[in-house]
């Protein structure tokens, strides 16, 4: 089961220290994935995917206003 916008919504806000407003900027670019039928994430990633991979080791709120 693929993860739901609200619980990457805390997670993104949690783990990152993002504010709302970066989350809400992520999650709409995001809105576009696919979601394969058993529920994984399509092979696009989406924005979120992208940003956590680039933030490894970066300071995440220059990552997210880059």
């Amino acid at each position: 089961m693929p993860e739901l916008p609200s619980q990457t919504q805390a997670r993104l806000e949690s783990q990152y220290g993002l504010n709302t407003r970066d989350v809400e900027v992520l999650m709409s670019v995001n809105s576009g994935i696919d979601v394969g039928f058993d529920g994984e994430p399509g092979s696009q990633g989406g924005a979120v995917q992208y940003f956590e991979e680039v933030a490894v080791g970066r300071d995440p709120k220059a990552v997210v206003n880059w």
